[in-house]
């Protein structure tokens, strides 16, 4: 008796050309829809200018330094923090002495340290003893950074900036 070869019930699979070229036009396709996302999240959170008018911040480069050294020389310190309960952002301003400065008009720019979009501009409002709060209860939570503003607050005092000075802080989720 004579037996019959069997026939493979599943014919095997046979790796041609169309299957390789179809493989690598896949792989970049993926790979270029992958950089177009990376690309337009790229492009869609910058805000745009990281300083604006740097050309004539940096012909004012010496004055700035010497602004910087007259402030060190006073010796002030500030304090800001966002209060427990995250709907106001207070400032101190002592002197070297630890006493609070007083009859300033203090403004603080909040922004976040990677987009400009959410950025504030807050002028506070003076409590005594070096203390000025400003409410901030529409504020997102997480990392700012508070750049300070002291001008004098007199009529017979130059209008210029006393005292900055730039700060992280924390708003409590």
């Amino acid at each position: 008796m004579t037996v019959a070869p069997k026939a493979d019930p599943a014919p095997r699979f046979v790796l041609t050309g169309r299957h390789v070229i179809g493989g690598f036009v896949a792989f970049f396709i993926m790979v270029a829809s992958i950089d177009a996302v990376l690309v337009w999240l790229a492009v869609s959170t910058f805000g745009g200018l990281d300083t604006p008018d740097a050309y004539r911040k940096g012909l004012a480069y010496n004055a700035n330094v010497a602004a910087q050294s007259t402030q060190d020389q006073l010796g002030w310190r500030d304090t800001v923090r966002f209060n427990q309960d995250g709907a106001s952002l207070e400032a101190t301003i002592t002197d070297r002495d630890g006493k609070g400065i007083e009859n300033l008009a203090v403004t603080v720019s909040l922004a976040r340290p990677t987009v400009n979009w959410s950025d504030k501009r807050l002028s506070l409002q003076p409590l005594g003893g070096g203390r000025y709060i400003a409410p901030v209860a529409d504020m997102a939570p997480g990392n700012w950074i508070a750049a300070i503003e002291a001008r004098a607050s007199r009529p017979d005092e130059q209008n210029a900036a006393v005292y900055r000075s730039k700060t992280r802080v924390w708003r409590q989720p």
